[in-house]
């Protein structure tokens, strides 16, 4: 929940900037966000189960996979295609919206993993 309110609140403040910047800017911030929750949520999910397995290090490296793949695909997929307008915005966009959830998604794994250390472990 904390993933997808830090995402909604990082759109809701680039919005002006979308709306100063005209065009097709504010189908890029949503679809820069949309490439990026996704991926955000299912890296959390793999970072939960493979902590419950006693697994985290195995767990944050898959995360860490699926987490980044979707923006780079779309990253190189704006690079290839050069009829793509707006490819500029949604890029910055996509940068930042990542950021954001990068940085929120591994606080929240560091905690996950934490928390199941400190478990006693099953006999």
């Amino acid at each position: 929940m904390i993933l997808i309110l830090s995402l909604l609140g990082f759109t809701l403040l680039s919005l002006p900037l979308a709306l100063w910047l005209g065009g097709d800017s504010v189908s890029a911030l949503l679809a820069a966000s949309g490439v990026c929750i996704t991926p955000g949520l299912a890296a959390l999910a793999i970072t939960h189960h493979f902590a419950g397995t006693g697994n985290p290090l195995a767990g944050t490296l898959l995360a860490m996979g699926c987490r980044i793949l979707p923006p780079l695909v779309v990253c190189l997929w704006l690079a290839l295609n050069r009829s793509a307008h707006q490819g500029q915005v949604f890029a910055g966009f996509l940068i930042v919206a990542y950021m954001v959830t990068l940085a929120v998604e591994t606080f929240l794994s560091v905690r996950l993993i934490g928390s199941q250390q400190k478990l006693p472990p099953n006999s």
